[in-house]
C-alpha cells in the first residue's frame, strides 16, 4: 500500500560565460499516483532553480543555486488537502589543496513526499574527503545529515543520517571497480499520532564493477 508511480518532466539550460564556469537554469514538474487512492502522498508539484557552477580558482570549485518549489496534495482519511511550498537551495564547495586530495561540503534545501505523512521540507548538510593513492586507487568517505519537517503536523520531524566510506580503482581505460559500505539511520521525533514513519538503521556493503566501451 506504500507503493506509487511518479512521473517527472524537466529541462535544463546552461550558459558557459567563463571557460570553466556556467550559469544554470532548471525547471521541473511531477505528478505522483499512489497504489491506494486518497493517499496523503497523491500530489503534483513543481520546482525552479537558477545559479552558477564551476571553478572559482584552480583549487576551488563551487555550486550555488537558489529557487522555489511547491506541491499540492489531495485530501486523505487522516489529513485534508494541503499545499506546501518553500525556497530551494543547493550550495557546495570543493577544495583541492593537492592534486591527489580534495575536501567538499554542501547544503541543500528541498521538498519531498513521504508515503505516510505527505509533504516535507528537507534541510541537509554533507561533507566528504577523497584521497588518490598511486595512479589506480582512491579512498573516499562522506557523511550526510537531513532533517525532514512535515507540513501536515506541527513539530513533527525526521532526521536521516548516512555515512559511506569506500575505495575506487581504475584498471586501464575500460574497467573500474568500487568497494564500499553505507550506514544509514532514520529517526522520527515529535507527535505523529497513528501515522508515524518507521525508525530504522540499515547496513549495506557493495561491490561495483564498470566497463566502458
Amino acid at each position: 500500500d506504500l507503493g506509487y508511480n511518479q512521473y517527472r518532466f524537466g529541462g535544463e539550460v546552461q550558459w558557459r560565460f567563463l571557460p570553466r564556469t556556467s550559469g544554470v537554469f532548471q525547471a521541473g514538474w511531477f505528478t505522483r499516483t499512489p497504489n491506494v487512492s486518497n493517499s496523503p502522498d497523491q500530489a503534483t508539484g513543481y520546482d525552479v532553480m537558477a545559479g552558477v557552477t564551476g571553478l572559482l580558482t584552480e583549487r576551488i570549485a563551487a555550486t550555488a543555486k537558489i529557487g522555489y518549489g511547491g506541491t499540492s496534495t489531495v485530501a486523505s482519511s487522516v489529513f485534508g488537502a494541503k499545499d506546501a511550498s518553500s525556497v530551494l537551495a543547493d550550495a557546495a564547495l570543493e577544495w583541492l589543496p593537492l592534486e591527489r586530495f580534495s575536501v567538499k561540503a554542501g547544503y541543500t534545501r528541498s521538498f519531498g513526499l513521504d508515503p505516510t505523512v505527505a509533504a516535507y521540507i528537507a534541510d541537509g548538510v554533507s561533507g566528504g574527503v577523497r584521497v588518490k593513492l598511486a595512479e589506480r586507487f582512491a579512498l573516499h568517505a562522506g557523511a550526510r545529515w537531513d532533517r525532514f519537517a512535515f507540513q501536515s503536523l506541527s513539530g513533527a520531524s525526521t532526521s536521516y543520517l548516512q555515512i559511506d566510506p569506500g575505495i575506487d580503482g581504475q584498471f586501464g581505460r575500460w574497467l573500474s571497480v568500487g568497494l564500499g559500505y553505507v550506514f544509514s539511520q532514520r529517526i522520527a521525533s515529535g507527535s505523529f499520532g497513528p501515522v508515524a514513519p518507521p525508525d530504522y538503521s540499515k547496513n549495506e556493503a557493495y561491490l561495483r564493477v564498470g566497463v566502458t566501451y
